[in-house]
C-alpha cells in the first residue's frame, strides 16, 4: 500500500495492467483501462490490447474513453438503465443511429440555394460562412456521397469538400440524450 500512494494514476493502471494479464488469461475484465494515462501510452496500451485479442484472449472493457472503444474493440454493448440498447459491431451502431452524413462545399461560383436543393431532393442545404460555402445534411442510406457530389459538380466547378461522419462518441451521445428513437429499434432489448 505505501508503494502504491507514491505512484501517480497512470503508473498505477499500468501496474495493475500488468498484474492482471501476468498469468496470461483467457478472459481479461478492464474497467477504464487507460485513465490517466498520457496518449503515447494510451497508443501502445490500445496496440497491446488488439494483440492479445488477436492471440484469443477475451477483453471485456467497460470505458468512457471512446477512443478506446472505436481504436480497440470488435463488439459494442450500448446498455442503458440496465436494459441492453444495442448489442453489434461499431459499423452497425453507426448505421442503425447515426445515419447521417453532411458534405461540406467550397465552389468557385456562388450557386443558388433553390437550385442545389432541386439538384439534392431529400437532403437539406444550408448556407455556409460566404456564398462560396455551403452543406448538405443527408441519410447516407438514401444518397451516397458520390451522388451529391456528381450532382453538384454538375451545377459549380467545386474547390473543395468533405465528408463528416458520425463518430461512436457522436452516436453514445445521441442515445444517451434520448435524441434517437430506441423503441423502433430492433436491436433495442
Amino acid at each position: 500500500m505505501l508503494l502504491d500512494a507514491k505512484l501517480s494514476l497512470g503508473q498505477r493502471m499500468r501496474a495493475d495492467l500488468a498484474a492482471a494479464l501476468m498469468h496470461q488469461p483467457q478472459i481479461v475484465y478492464l474497467d477504464e483501462p487507460t485513465i490517466g494515462l498520457d496518449l503515447a501510452v494510451k497508443d501502445r496500451v490500445r496496440e497491446f490490447f488488439r494483440t492479445i485479442r488477436d492471440e484469443g484472449t477475451t477483453v471485456m472493457l467497460t470505458s468512457h474513453d471512446l477512443a478506446d472503444i472505436e481504436g480497440f474493440c470488435r463488439r459494442l454493448v450500448i446498455i442503458d438503465s440496465g436494459r441492453i440498447i444495442f448489442d453489434g459491431d461499431l459499423e452497425g451502431a453507426k448505421d442503425r443511429f447515426a445515419r447521417e452524413r453532411i458534405l461540406h462545399i467550397e465552389t468557385e461560383t456562388v450557386v443558388a440555394l433553390d437550385t442545389l436543393r432541386e439538384s439534392l431532393a431529400g437532403a437539406q442545404v444550408t448556407p455556409g460562412d460566404t456564398p462560396l460555402h455551403f452543406s448538405v445534411r443527408f441519410d447516407r442510406f438514401a444518397m451516397t456521397a458520390g451522388h451529391a457530389v456528381a450532382a453538384l459538380a454538375g451545377l459549380a466547378n467545386l474547390v473543395d469538400f468533405r465528408v463528416d461522419e458520425p463518430s461512436i462518441e457522436d452516436v453514445i451521445r445521441r442515445v444517451y440524450s434520448g435524441e434517437l428513437l430506441l423503441e423502433d429499434s430492433d436491436t433495442a432489448r
